[in-house]
């Protein structure tokens, strides 16, 4: 959620593709770093980093509750996604385990 997917921007695959390539996600999005005023402290722009590596980036309207599902891969907007991507995640563990 938000910034997290950060954590994913390393992974690759033993093909060299990275582990997002062809995935839809979301993210913290360019405008909700602007509207927070921390374009400029962050290192890179992970939203444009997120489809540099081939992701299917998908969002909503500043602030607006959204998470995108891919598989088992669960990612939110913002904090306003919190609630949702809580239950998505209790909804995948329930499909795990039957």
């Amino acid at each position: 959620m938000c910034h997290g997917p950060a954590a994913l921007v390393p992974i690759k695959l033993s093909n060299g593709d990275a582990l997002i390539k062809g995935k839809r996600l979301t993210a913290f999005t360019n405008d909700e770093e602007e509207a927070a005023q921390l374009t400029a402290a962050m290192p890179f722009s992970l939203e444009n980093k997120l489809v540099e590596l081939g992701a299917k980036f998908e969002k909503k309207d500043v602030w607006q509750e959204y998470i995108v599902r891919d598989g088992r891969l669960i990612t939110g907007q913002n904090f306003a996604s919190a609630n949702a991507i809580a239950l998505e995640f209790v909804k995948v563990i329930k499909e795990i385990t039957g």
